[in-house]
């Protein structure tokens, strides 16, 4: 067609990984998330990676830096001694200690807070789950 320009074909094609992390991105978000204890989160941790899973538990510790909180959530499950019986939340919804709560988040693997703080695993972008 005269006058008209043809388009880039950049433009009209998105890049095979963009088009299959958001396919992924897309299941992950329909699929129901796993009930799960902290100890089992701590213990699965390498399946869990990247699943969406729920946790109930008692908020232990809380704060916030610029706009993201960061929680410790305990459930009786672990054992201090195993190092598995305080998982860390990190979300956009603020969390108050001994709050009774059931978050719903992505499970993530060495997760740093940039504040020189790493964790062997983190709930990630957690939200209170119904």
């Amino acid at each position: 067609v005269e006058g008209i320009a043809p388009r880039s074909r950049q433009a009209a094609t998105a890049a095979p990984q963009d088009t299959v992390a958001k396919a992924l991105d897309a299941t992950r978000a329909a699929e129901p998330a796993l009930a799960m204890r902290v100890a089992d989160v701590f213990s699965e941790r390498q399946m869990l990676q990247g699943r969406v899973v729920k946790v109930s538990g008692t908020v232990s510790k809380a704060t916030s830096v610029a706009g993201v909180h960061y929680g410790h959530l305990k459930d009786g499950s672990g054992t201090t001694a195993s190092q598995n019986d305080d998982l860390v939340v990190i979300s956009a919804q603020p969390l108050t200690v001994d709050q009774r709560v059931s978050l719903q988040g992505t499970v993530v693997l060495e997760k740093e807070s940039g504040m020189g703080t790493k964790w062997p695993v983190a709930l990630d972008r957690a939200t209170v789950a119904p």
